[in-house]
């Protein structure tokens, strides 16, 4: 009878040597005058795009400029776009090297979002700021095709008030404001009461990885590898089974790292935070819907209102604010009866509701299903660490630490680094498992 003979008595260790000491050799390039000419681009990018923005949704900003300091020359704008497109055209032409830069300049706000900002949290060196952006983007990506409907509407109700002059169109407006805070009221109250979006995203998340096709088929020793007639493994089959015994390590350790990253959210109080972030926001969309509603009713009957001289934009947030205290100024009074509906209506809404209820019992509430939904989730995501260690054992016959050890020896590379990373940073008491290995493990002998 032939003993059975083990995965790990196929790994050739001389081959695994030469192969994770193979290196490119290639050198690194001066990067002194590349970075001095993307510093560059960066200024251009944030004044270039900066520019558009306030032109297209705050003021046009060039006419502004021509008015105010070239009045002579105000035709001037209508040849804007073919004083662009020379420009653009004569540093194609005559600066070949720089058009990557202007690529990278016309394709800011996407380098800004999938780069610039990710970059910026991982210098933070802190999960949990990557834990409350994840968090923000969850409660903003939540029923976002309402959230876009309401605040477009909203958008346009305030640009009717300002520039509308029929009173039909100014009430259907504030209407429509006031439709829109009740909403926003309702819905802070709602999604204080159930799970969080970001919650039942991190559920989703590791049922989809433990009923993962692929990563099942990375965890799995391949079954050729098994088969009597290879002796050794190859150059291919070795790289083959080095990969999947990273991505098998990496998949075990990151939940737990993941889980780990999550309790200390738990701890941090994140939650609290972003609750009472919202409602500074809801605070703050009260006083400019008041002020577009009584800017409104101006605009209908001027004469609701008592006022010694024409009043500001300003001077309606200041009379709203007010309101909201059940308070009165001198500059504006209401004479009217609709302009004292609103006003009650505005006092009805103050932050004394807002702060007393809202905050301290619906946060409250909140926190105590934050904490209870993050501890379940903690717990299964602990426990799909545990099914990987079994599973990884059972294919590997070696246990997650030794399965580590013998990595490194394969020349784990980038991963096997990151797995030690990962792994050296859980405290022993929350994976609540065999001690983890040491970052010298990898000397000792196979």
């Amino acid at each position: 009878m032939t003993s059975q003979v083990g995965i790990w008595d196929k790994v050739d260790a001389a081959l695994a040597e030469k192969l994770a000491n193979t290196g490119t050799g290639k050198a690194e390039e001066p990067q002194v005058e590349r970075k001095r000419n993307f510093f560059l681009a960066n200024i251009l990018g944030y004044v270039i795009w900066t520019y558009v923005v306030v032109k297209l949704l705050i003021f046009d900003i060039d006419q502004y400029a021509f008015e105010t300091f070239l009045p002579n020359y105000l035709y001037l704008l209508q040849y804007k776009f073919f004083v662009f497109l020379g420009i653009f055209t004569v540093v194609v032409i005559l600066f070949p090297k720089y058009r990557l830069h202007l690529l990278y300049i016309a394709a800011f706000p996407l380098i800004l979002v999938v780069w610039k900002i990710p970059r910026a949290i991982y210098r933070t060196r802190s999960w949990l700021v990557l834990l409350a952006v994840l968090n923000a983007l969850a409660s903003f990506a939540s029923d976002f095709r309402l959230n876009l409907a309401l605040k477009t509407l909203a958008i346009f109700a305030v640009l009717s008030i300002v520039v509308a002059q029929r009173d039909w169109l100014l009430i259907l407006s504030a209407l429509v404001l006031a439709g829109y805070l009740i909403i926003a009221y309702y819905r802070a109250v709602k999604f204080s009461l159930i799970p969080s979006r970001f919650l039942t995203l991190q559920q989703s998340f590791v049922k989809r990885l433990s009923d993962s096709d692929l990563l099942r088929n990375f965890i799995e020793v391949k079954s050729e590898f098994r088969s009597a007639q290879v002796q050794k493994l190859d150059q291919t089959q070795l790289a083959t089974f080095t990969s999947n015994l990273s991505c098998a390590l990496l998949a075990s350790w990151f939940i737990y790292y993941w889980a780990y990253q999550l309790d200390s959210y738990r701890k941090s109080g994140a939650t609290y935070l972003f609750g009472t972030l919202a409602y500074i926001w809801l605070f703050v969309q009260t006083i400019f819907v008041f002020s577009f509603v009584n800017l409104a009713f101006f605009k209908i009957d001027p004469s609701s209102f008592s006022y010694s001289s024409e009043p500001s934009f300003l001077v309606f947030v200041y009379y709203s604010l007010s309101a909201l205290f059940v308070n009165g100024i001198n500059a504006l009074e209401p004479v009217g009866d609709w302009a004292l509906v609103v006003k009650i209506a505005a006092g009805l809404t103050g932050p004394l509701l807002l702060a007393t209820f809202l905050l301290n019992f619906v946060m409250t509430a909140r926190q105590s299903r934050q904490d209870s939904g993050l501890r379940t989730i903690i717990s299964d995501m602990k426990a799909q660490g545990a099914e990987f260690e079994r599973r990884i054992q059972a294919e590997y016959e070696v246990s997650v630490e030794e399965a580590l050890i013998r990595l490194q020896r394969l020349g784990g590379g980038f991963m096997g680094g990151l797995i030690i990373y990962l792994s050296t940073h859980i405290p022993e008491e929350f994976r609540g498992a065999n001690p983890r290995p040491k970052d010298d493990a990898a000397t000792d002998q196979m």
